[in-house]
């Protein structure tokens, strides 16, 4: 599954000092994977000060928007999976702490795969400049 991902995660570390974080929070809103080590996501969120997780649930609540826009326009199969997106909501709101952040994308993915794919894909993009 990690030839999903857009880069190794592991390079997040290149960027980001996990290791004199004061207090480690315990996220766990990723699905769990064979390939994937998801302790790197929640290793660097723990990394981040309040407006960088602010500018990150910013982030990611614009790409859902234009994702479920898109869900909405096109005529994508199957139907099925199709609407069960469309009903998933990301709340907005412009200060978030470590749990909310926490609490939004579990609602958000829901032990699904293929949304924690998205959702990782999404934080490699924001966390990670090309």
């Amino acid at each position: 599954m990690s030839d999903k991902l857009i880069i190794d995660p592991d390079e997040l570390y290149k960027l980001y000092d996990y290791r004199n974080v004061e207090e480690y929070y315990r996220f766990d809103f990723l699905s769990n994977f064979n390939s994937i080590d998801v302790d790197i996501f929640y290793d660097i969120l723990n990394s981040l000060n309040d407006k960088e997780l602010s500018n990150l649930n910013n982030y990611i609540f614009k790409q859902w928007s234009l994702t479920h826009l898109n869900l909405t326009i096109e005529e994508i199969k199957p139907h099925k999976r199709r609407k069960i997106l469309q009903q998933r909501k990301y709340d907005h709101s412009k200060n978030v702490t470590k749990t909310e952040l926490n609490n939004k994308l579990s609602k958000l993915i829901q032990d699904d795969q293929i949304l924690s794919l998205y959702i990782m894909n999404q934080m490699l993009k924001f966390l990670y400049p090309f």
